[in-house]
């Protein structure tokens, strides 16, 4: 028996079950629905002294419960425990008010869809695993149906869509019993063969679309420069001066810009945080599908300044030296005849220099994706990942390219605001 299991027998048994399942289930709830990180500490103890739950009577052989829940989970162990009492906390409710289990089941399959796929909060794989076996057959499947028949009335789905239907299968995967589920959508049911391709493709799918790790990039989000008569406009009016002036103060500030670009599954994760004095200010996360990119650049250059400051040093030198050698011939002067080979030779020293240093100096690699309906995205990365993210993209869009013709997924449209 698995870690996870142990704690899932620990919760159940419980003795503040209730009330911390209760306000689990509602901190999720609040969390999908306002499409947030978290919902704030004062919230689970106002939820918690409205319950009458003490602190004392949340300790677990992992945490303190409430203490959790008011931080935020910091590890896969203290992300389970959240999404295991949240499910508690379902069942709960459903046993409460029968007549409305079905609503329950339904808006939480919605929550724990996005939470599977947005964030690193795993509720559906422990509603697939945890729920009662009564729920799960009755009100789970029926959830479940009803979102795919959802599907079904979109002329053209949404990424996000495409990743939820994706992030459900796998984590029903893990029960084995899709063939019941496939049964229940077998023909004449229209989505029942779209499905089953679909569902033979899961294999190709990491074991969790938040966990995908072999196809991801990391960097800085890179400014998109102007177009060439724009530059030459603002150096003239002295407008790129103060872009970089300020850019510079921002840079004193300890102002990055983020960028995390996932492949999960026929779609891309992108989030962008924005970081300020080493502290968070804004984290946005935008989903596109694959197909929807018109076109990958990737750009790697030398340091040009290390490679223009050896130039012009070797020109200098060359000028310099050849003056000073000119006219200690002409004058027949030894000293001056010295002072021309030593420009010389530290001309060329520079350059051999600067061109040593280049060569020890990692490249400096960009890759700016164009995106149907959306501006461009310029990530400034090691050029190594670069290349090697840029492999993986072209391989899914290989991949995920003759499945358009057959089956729902994946998608072909541009990702809807909000």
């Amino acid at each position: 028996m698995g870690r996870n299991d142990q704690l899932a027998i620990e919760l159940r048994n419980h003795p503040a079950r209730a009330g911390l399942g209760a306000i689990a289930l509602e901190s999720l709830s609040r969390q999908a629905e306002g499409r947030v990180l978290f919902v704030g500490r004062e919230y689970i103890r106002r939820q918690a002294k409205e319950l009458g739950l003490e602190r004392e009577a949340a300790h677990t052989s992992l945490c303190n419960a409430l203490d959790l829940l008011e931080r935020g989970p910091e590890n896969p162990s203290e992300r389970w425990l959240i999404v295991l009492l949240a499910t508690l906390g379902l069942e709960d409710a459903m046993d409460k008010q029968p007549e409305q289990a079905q609503a329950l089941m339904d808006r939480a399959l919605r929550h724990a869809m996005w939470l599977e796929v947005a964030t690193e909060l795993p509720w559906l794989s422990a509603i697939v695993q945890q729920l009662k076996e009564e729920h799960f057959l009755t009100y789970f499947h029926r959830a479940a149906l009803r979102f795919f028949e959802q599907l079904e009335q979109e002329k053209a789905l949404r990424p996000q869509s495409s990743a939820h239907a994706l992030a459900l299968l796998t984590a029903w995967a893990q029960r084995k019993d899709y063939s019941a589920f496939s049964q229940a959508l077998s023909p004449p049911h229209p989505l029942g063969i779209q499905l089953k391709q679909l569902y033979s493709l899961l294999e190709l799918v990491p074991s969790s679309p938040t966990r995908a790790t072999a196809s991801v990039l990391e960097g800085e989000l890179a400014p998109l420069p102007p177009p060439p008569w724009l530059q030459l406009l603002q150096w003239l009016s002295g407008w790129a001066l103060l872009r970089a002036f300020w850019r510079f103060v921002l840079w004193l500030l300890g102002r990055k810009s983020k960028v995390r670009i996932e492949i999960i599954g026929p779609s891309l994760r992108i989030t962008k945080t924005t970081n300020l004095l080493q502290r968070k200010l804004e984290e946005e996360v935008d989903w596109l599908s694959v197909p929807a990119l018109l076109s990958i650049e990737r750009k790697a250059s030398v340091r040009g300044l290390i490679l223009g400051i050896g130039v012009v040093s070797f020109s200098f030198g060359l000028l310099i030296g050849g003056w000073f050698g000119f006219e200690g011939i002409r004058t027949e002067s030894m000293p001056m005849l010295h002072w021309g080979a030593l420009w010389l030779m530290g001309g060329t020293l520079a350059d051999f220099g600067a061109n040593w240093l280049v060569s020890r100096v990692p490249f400096r690699s960009e890759i700016k994706l164009h995106v149907r309906g959306k501006s461009p995205l310029c990530l400034r990365a090691d050029h190594h990942s670069i290349c090697a993210f840029a492999n993986a993209l072209q391989t899914e869009l290989l991949r995920v390219s003759p499945l358009q013709k057959g089956i729902c997924l994946p998608l072909t449209n541009p990702p809807e605001e909000g």
